[in-house]
């Protein structure tokens, strides 16, 4: 199933939304299931709210504006405006790198290229297959047969900390995958492999590491 839209509260076509479920409408999604033919409209609602681990957004923010001229700190505020399935822009900054010690330039631009690697994940995740670690780089495949790739230098484990489990799931230390692909889960040779198919319905297998099964079965129907 594709996501075809996705609406903050306040863009268009999201006021029933807004009026129904207040401040804890996330973002409303249009996704098509092309072998059925049939659209479907789905709500994401904040469930919880919690402080993430290190300084405040407020303080780290202020102090990125310490760090960063004038027109990068609206550049960063652009990029973090953008960013649709990260948490929310206030996660993000609360983990921007801020070194005592490291020049600022350098802090500057670690923490630019980051978002920017960001951004181009959140470009094309609804096309994601799966994606692999290949140090330094990590490749977003496309396609079963892996001809349609793109490079981000970012590593898994920063996907893993910016992307919520139901976009982006990791289930092998060097593999993460878009859920919503998942086909089943199979052992062979005594060991787990996930079955995925791609947009084509061409399939293809992963390992998954049996810690991750558990994880993964939250976003399964039972029985696969």
């Amino acid at each position: 199933m594709k996501t075809k839209k996705s609406l903050r509260p306040g863009d268009n076509g999201t006021k029933k939304f807004v009026n129904k479920y207040g401040n804890d409408l996330f973002c409303v999604r249009y996704r098509y299931d092309s072998e059925s033919g049939i659209r479907y409209t789905t709500v994401e609602l904040i469930e919880d709210k919690a402080q993430v681990r290190g300084t405040a957004p407020k303080k780290k923010m202020a102090k990125m504006e310490e760090y960063y001229p004038d027109e990068d700190v609206r550049l960063l505020r652009k990029i973090l405006e953008g960013l649709d399935y990260l948490y929310n822009s206030d996660s993000v900054t609360s983990k921007l790198v801020y070194t005592e010690g490291v020049r600022a330039d350098d802090n500057h631009s670690e923490n630019l290229r980051l978002l920017l690697e960001l951004n181009k994940v959140e470009q094309v995740i609804d096309r994601i297959f799966y994606i692999e670690a290949k140090s330094p780089y990590c490749r977003i495949v496309f396609d079963a047969a892996g001809e349609k790739v793109l490079e981000i230098r970012v590593t898994l484990q920063q996907l893993e900390d910016y992307f919520p489990e139901n976009v982006l799931l990791r289930v092998h230390r060097s593999f993460i995958i878009n859920p919503e692909r998942v086909l089943c889960i199979q052992k062979h040779n005594k060991r787990n492999q996930i079955w995925l198919k791609d947009s084509f319905n061409v399939t293809k297998s992963l390992p998954i590491t049996h810690t991750y099964i558990s994880r993964l079965k939250k976003f399964i129907p039972p029985g696969l």
